[in-house]
């Protein structure tokens, strides 16, 4: 993987992050950093990350963009920096939080944003913060702000693209990471627009139904994970965007049997 180990090194201090994921033992994967010196971070998992992300070949990669969307995906060496350059233009990168704002830093682990924003802005009105620390307090409270109307912005272009299911989720995730917030009002709002629709409700159901599935058929054997897709056949998902995709999920299983 020179590629990503040159992307890596290239374009991490610019806001890109590079993390391989492989299911093979420590053994073999020390054995791989030995041979080749790689420097990007290689994570072991035990679950099916290939699976969840409709993907079945090797390797591939996927770039995910700021908003957390899927911008492209591949064989990693046919990637184009110039992908990532445009990718990276609309990224803000969030600093480290400093030891003054340790309390905001709590509220950002739990995913409080609001709560963590509030704290930033109280450090930096209260005018105790060394310079640098002040620099970067308005650096994140701009990140916080930014994450926040991005996601928004991007999640109703997922509902005007038909995908009802990813905007619900993501207004969702803003209505509770700023709950009290007027973006998280907002959020809420829209998140309940989308569920007043008939239509709409059916394709988040459908979805959120689809969405736990696939968690759930996570390395198990072919036989039992149709026997887990089943439902999404029936009246109620048939017809929806999940009903859909599960289709040809199982339909793609099925071939390989």
């Amino acid at each position: 993987m020179v590629h990503l180990d040159k992307l890596h090194a290239e374009m991490s201090d610019k806001g890109l992050s590079i993390l391989a994921i492989t299911k093979q033992d420590r053994a073999a994967v020390d054995k791989f950093v030995e041979e080749t010196g790689a420097k990007h971070p290689i994570v072991l998992e035990s679950s099916d990350s290939m699976s969840n992300y409709g993907c079945n070949s090797y390797p591939s990669s996927f770039l995910i963009g700021p908003d957390g969307r899927i911008l492209w995906t591949g064989h990693p060496g046919n990637l184009q920096d110039s992908v990532i350059e445009e990718a990276l233009q609309q990224a803000q990168i969030l600093p480290e939080f400093p030891k003054a704002l340790a309390s905001a830093r709590k509220q950002f682990d739990k995913e409080k944003f609001a709560d963590a924003q509030t704290a930033v802005l109280k450090a930096i009105e209260g005018g105790k913060l060394e310079e640098a620390d002040a620099a970067v307090a308005t650096k994140i409270d701009t990140w916080l702000t930014w994450y926040a109307e991005s996601t928004v912005t991007e999640a109703g272009k997922s509902a005007e693209a038909g995908d009802f299911y990813e905007a619900w989720v993501a207004y969702e995730d803003i209505s509770k990471g700023y709950k009290g917030s007027a973006i998280g009002k907002r959020a809420a709002s829209l998140a309940a627009e989308l569920l007043s629709d008939g239509e709409k409700k059916d394709e988040i159901k459908a979805g959120d139904r689809f969405a736990k599935i696939r968690a759930e058929i996570r390395g198990m054997s072919s036989k039992k994970t149709l026997k887990a897709l089943a439902p999404m056949t029936g009246k109620s998902y048939r017809d929806t965007r999940a009903g859909k995709a599960a289709a040809a999920l199982i339909a793609e299983l099925e071939a390989a049997e």
